[in-house]
């Protein structure tokens, strides 16, 4: 049976740029990162997190991205080589308290295994017009080394993330 520990959470309460899980306990068998946040970037609908493992922004992702306007979905393409998990709302969302929501999970991230996989599912909605955007992306790091640092911030640094978002990262121990 697997068992969640809280490690951190950051409830922010200005503009942050950048957010740092640092050091992160070597005792779990995997991370479970919960992202509920918003970005102020203005365009598109929904922001791409972009992810920093131990102070390396380089990686390999291939992510599949889904998006419509009044319930109707649509292919928005595939993508590989970024560094970039999950979806995000952006401040087009006029709502001010509608955010987007991305989980991800890293397995085996304390290991000396030489890749470090992880995935994501997230997403978010506008209340404007009724567009969505919804993402699914695998990423892998390649280290033998466990991962001991992670960061996020929005697309390519350019946008960071709002007050009122919140970022916890757990633990997930096999029992």
């Amino acid at each position: 049976m697997a068992t969640f520990s809280l490690i951190q959470t950051y409830r922010l309460t200005t503009l942050t740029a950048l957010v740092e899980f640092d050091p992160i306990p070597q005792t779990f068998n995997h991370l479970w990162l919960m992202v509920n946040a918003k970005s102020n970037r203005v365009e598109p609908t929904a922001d791409d997190i972009r992810i920093i493992l131990d102070n390396n922004s380089t990686g390999s992702e291939n992510i599949r991205g889904y998006g419509g306007t009044g319930g109707l979905g649509q292919d928005g393409g595939a993508g590989a080589s970024f560094n970039y998990v999950g979806f995000i709302n952006g401040t087009e969302t006029t709502t001010t308290n509608r955010f987007g929501s991305s989980v991800i999970i890293f397995l085996d991230y304390a290991t000396s295994k030489p890749e470090k996989p992880a995935f994501a599912l997230g997403g978010g909605s506008t209340s404007s017009d009724s567009r969505w955007q919804l993402g699914f992306s695998n990423y892998h790091k390649n280290t033998s080394s466990p991962i001991t640092k992670i960061g996020l911030q929005g697309y390519n640094q350019v946008s960071g993330l709002v007050a009122g978002s919140v970022i916890s990262l757990y633990g997930i121990s096999n029992t």
